[in-house]
């Protein structure tokens, strides 16, 4: 498979976990504004409590909630599926997860609506395990965080001279003796050897 069809795979994924995500988002701001409220973020006065209301009158249009889910949480999967913390098969598996508890909410939502109410808020939980569960044994351990993808080192190539071969039966080309050997090993010149010359006696005088 071709990374343009990875990519656009990737992208489907993150679009419809996003999409899973909006009520999840849309409810945990209207929380956050609760706790805001309750603890006195606003103030007591009423000029706070104009604040907060105008707040939760905004909340109430799906746009804002939708917004966050379009450009927070889908850059958000699709990161983790780009850099591969999350596999494909991961991600497809806690989507199954997901859609089962969505069933499971569904059926128990006419019998006991204590019971669908922890089950809604637990999906998103069950289905992020399952996908990181999926991931890690797929992938045989635990994903590193890094920063990028690191080339495949080349390995060093040494470069040897070779040795001279030596065919056999003939032994090696003697070296040529150094100067100072071979004016050592030079006999001496020999001297001309000549017999003393000798002096011929005055001749003896006669009486």
């Amino acid at each position: 498979m071709s990374d343009p069809v990875h990519a656009e795979n990737r992208s489907t994924l993150a679009t419809i976990a996003a999409f899973i995500s909006f009520p999840y988002i849309w409810l945990g701001l209207f929380l956050l504004l609760s706790l805001m409220y309750g603890g006195n973020f606003f103030g007591q006065d009423i000029g706070g409590s104009l604040v907060a209301a105008l707040l939760c009158l905004g909340l109430l249009n799906p746009l804002l909630p939708g917004l966050v889910a379009n450009f927070v949480a889908r850059p958000i999967f699709l990161n983790l599926l780009a850099r591969e913390i999350v596999s494909t098969a991961g991600c497809l598996t806690g989507l199954v997860g997901f859609v089962v508890t969505g069933l499971g909410v569904l059926y128990f939502l006419s019998r006991n609506l204590g019971v669908a109410l922890l089950i809604f808020l637990s999906a998103p939980v069950v289905g992020g395990l399952l996908a990181f569960g999926v991931s890690i044994a797929g992938r045989g351990g635990f994903p590193v965080l890094s920063r990028g993808r690191r080339p495949p080192s080349t390995p060093r190539i040494r470069v040897e001279k070779p040795e001279p071969r030596r065919l056999a039966g003939r032994s090696e080309r003697p070296s040529l003796p150094d100067a100072s050997s071979s004016s050592s090993r030079l006999p001496a010149p020999r001297r001309s050897e000549r017999p003393p010359s000798r002096r011929t006696p005055p001749p003896r005088r006669r009486n």
